[in-house]
């Protein structure tokens, strides 16, 4: 790795320090770079030229300060960004032009933002994802998609993530992985921690495809506190396969490191890692995956690399012999500070790993072996990285914004003056983890994180005040400084990510019962129908429920499908129950009206084969499967037969109001016309009545046609006049010869 820019003159996020939160950069080289931090602003800095870029600051960026902004992204010709305003507002760029396009608003600050070329999803602060869709390619207007909003929690939303849909058995890019799944579609996932429920949607049509999470423990249960370490995510990632990764941590507890793939339905703890994290009560701080191995950082400054189990199945719940935990593939390299980033490369030979962290080095490791490729010791602490085909971009806690160039073994041999090459000093660092008793006078081996923050508005902050400026102010205006010595202020403007507790999680699942028995209401914003027309639906039915959880026995998961529904609509219980409800007033409703025993009936509308049509008439009603001649031959086996065409009174009875249904009975005339036939008869006597007309005139005219030729004049004096033959009952003959 070789920085692009020199190592005492970085790139500057704010005018003073603040530290880099997020940065986000095109694939592509050279990138287009935007980044947010602890200052009231976001900024981007464009490439002017592909062979020799210069990375020329974006102005057109100045407009927007005077928020503290938490989320940014950049997708294609696309820079979205998000602010922690009561509005919450979202502001669009495009990245050719740098001309604002739209500024769309969540109503409520935002928490979380994930966006693409063609959807941005905005998790908020009240528990709710707002999501936009662009109109077209050449129209790229944002309109609102989800018509209302997704309301999955009461607790405020920190991770939602977009990404490409490829459900199990999609055979490649262009094949279609499931029912409705085109290519190019795309998916939103989201995790909500008060009910710990990851749900993914196909954007294409607004529809949830996929939901799990875990029942609600019984308090003072040793689920409960199960569910309250699970809940505390403090980072997740989401891998190319839909599944979302989360590592969560609460203070005293080892960290839990889970795995969840709402599109298969299934998701547990993360098989062969949680004999590794024993008695580790280190805070993990960054993870990210490539499909095949797990990396997390951790605050004592050890990265920790495991090999995915992707075919890993525990042994069935009935089996007498304890699971024993699988061996799973692992290294251990570490940082002489807090690793705050960790990036896989699996776009490098042999597949490579970045870490970040507070000692200012980002260090390049073989993710297969765990062997210390290359070292940038930048001097100053590294937040963030993000990822380029080419780089990568390093955020510092003093907002430092460096570009890191990952050059090749020999590239950097054959580079002249400062190298990245490890040395042997940095390899034995590399694989010894820093003592954690080492003398009081030498202080902590570990170095921890000093964040940097600026709450000053952007006049303040250009009239020259570089310090601290009043460490009294409440709500963090005005104040300037380290994060340690203005805790006050930082976290008023900062506020630090809420660690659930019991009482959280039980407030939350009387909150999700009580919604669920109230039906919604106007603070219910339901879980989601279509946006803009399109697409049906948008929650799993109760059977796919029920074959979700049947699948997922024996796979030792923590996650339940019931539980994961609820909120997202109505439970399965509640939904059994209303069916049985609407099942006995129906059977109720036929016993009043004589229901009797005999009558071939079904549920559904009835459809049989052509070759019965032989048998005649089909009784109107659509849950009847008697025919007319049938009755017939029934009727005549009882000593029914008679004079009668229809055998003694076996024949079909015809709707006497529009004469264009018949039936087997008077009782499923009636219960025709209570299912329906009431609010249609009108609609057919109406076309009835005008098909007689039509008739009477066409008979009419056939028979002026026959006076005026008079060719014919026995013929003409056998026709009947018009007089006559408008007395003619037509209705009658036309009625005789249907039946």
């Amino acid at each position: 790795m070789e920085t692009f820019f020199p190592d005492d003159s970085p790139l500057r996020f704010w005018l003073c320090n603040a530290s880099v939160a997020q940065i986000a950069c095109t694939v592509t080289w050279p990138p287009v770079i935007a980044v947010t931090g602890h200052a009231p602003c976001v900024r981007a800095w464009a490439p002017t030229s592909r062979d020799e870029p210069e990375f020329k600051p974006v102005q057109q960026l100045l407009e927007v300060d005077g928020e503290r902004f938490v989320a940014v992204a950049v997708k294609g010709d696309l820079l979205v960004a998000a602010d922690a305003s009561p509005s919450g507002r979202v502001s669009i760029w495009d990245t050719t032009t740098w001309q604002r396009l739209q500024t769309v608003t969540a109503d409520a600050p935002v928490t979380a933002l994930d966006a693409s070329r063609t959807y941005i999803a905005a998790g908020t602060s009240a528990g709710y994802v707002r999501v936009w869709r662009r109109q077209s390619a050449v129209d790229p207007t944002f309109t609102q998609y989800f018509q209302p909003d997704v309301q999955l929690d009461s607790l405020p939303i920190y991770t939602v993530r977009l990404g490409p849909l490829r459900q199990p058995g999609a055979a490649g890019a262009g094949a279609e992985g499931g029912a409705g799944t085109a290519a190019g579609d795309s998916v939103m996932v989201v995790h909500t921690r008060g009910n710990g429920r990851v749900s993914a949607w196909r954007l294409s049509d607004a529809k949830i495809i996929g939901t799990l999470g875990r029942p609600p423990p019984a308090p003072g249960s040793p689920a409960e506190a199960e569910a309250l370490l699970s809940a505390n995510v403090v980072c997740c990632v989401l891998g190319r396969d839909g599944t979302l990764l989360t590592a969560s941590w609460v203070q005293g507890r080892q960290p839990l490191l889970q795995w969840v793939n709402p599109l298969a339905r299934s998701g547990s703890e993360v098989p062969g890692v949680s004999q590794h994290l024993a008695g580790l009560t280190s805070r993990p701080m960054c993870c990210d995956t490539d499909g095949n191995a797990i990396a997390l950082g951790f605050e004592d400054g050890t990265v920790w690399v495991w090999g995915a189990l992707h075919s890993y199945q525990p042994p069935p719940p009935s089996s007498s012999s304890a699971p024993s935990a699988p061996e799973t593939s692992h290294w251990r390299g570490y940082h002489r500070g807090a690793v705050g980033a960790v990036a896989c490369l699996p776009h490098r030979p042999g597949g490579q790993l970045a870490s970040a962290g507070a000692d200012g080095c980002v260090k390049l490791w073989a993710i297969g072996g765990g062997q210390l490729l290359a070292v940038a010791r930048l001097g100053w602490q590294v937040t963030c990285l993000a990822v380029n085909e080419l780089a990568l971009v390093a955020g510092g806690a003093e907002g430092q914004v460096q570009v890191l160039v990952l050059v090749s073994e020999e590239q950097a041999a054959a580079a002249a003056g400062h190298s990245s090459r490890p040395t042997e000093q940095e390899r034995a660092e590399a694989a010894t983890a820093p003592s954690s008793s080492s003398a009081a006078a030498a202080g902590p081996a570990v170095v921890r994180y000093s964040y940097w923050f600026d709450a000053r508005s952007p006049k303040q902050a250009a009239a020259g005040a570089s310090g601290g400026s009043g460490a009294g102010s409440s709500g963090g205006a005005g104040v300037c400084g380290l994060a340690d010595e203005y805790p006050d202020a930082f976290a008023a403007f900062v506020p630090p990510r809420k660690q659930l507790t019991a009482a959280d999680l039980q407030q939350q699942q009387q909150q999700q019962g009580s919604c669920s028995r109230n039906g919604g209401g106007d603070g219910d914003r339901g879980a989601v129908m279509n946006g803009d027309g399109g697409g049906g639906g948008a929650s799993a039915s109760a059977a796919e429920v029920e074959a979700a959880e049947g699948a997922g026995e024996g796979k030792a998961s923590s996650f339940n499908m019931k539980a994961a529904i609820k909120g997202a609509q109505p439970s399965a219980a509640d939904q059994a129950a209303a069916a049985e409800a609407e099942e006995a007033a129906k059977r109720a409703q036929l016993r009043a009206m004589g229901e009797a025993p005999g009558v071939a009936r079904s549920r559904g509308a009835v459809q049989l084969d052509s070759a019965t049509a032989a048998l005649g008439r089909k009784c109107s009603n659509p849950s009847c499967l008697q025919r007319e001649g049938v009755a017939e031959l029934r009727a005549a086996g009882r000593g029914g037969g008679g004079g009668g065409a229809a055998g003694g009174g076996a024949a079909f009875k015809r709707c006497g109001a529009c004469k264009s249904v018949v039936y087997c009975s008077a009782h499923c005339q009636s219960t025709h016309w209570r299912d329906g036939h009431k609010k249609e008869c009108a609609v057919l006597a109406a076309a009835w009545k005008q098909q007689q007309e039509e008739e009477a005139a066409a008979v009419a005219a056939a028979l002026a046609d026959g006076d005026r030729g008079g060719e014919d004049t026995d013929s003409a004096a056998a026709t009947p006049s018009p007089e006559a033959a408008a007395t003619v009952p037509i209705s009658d003959s036309f009625l005789t010869e249907l039946d």
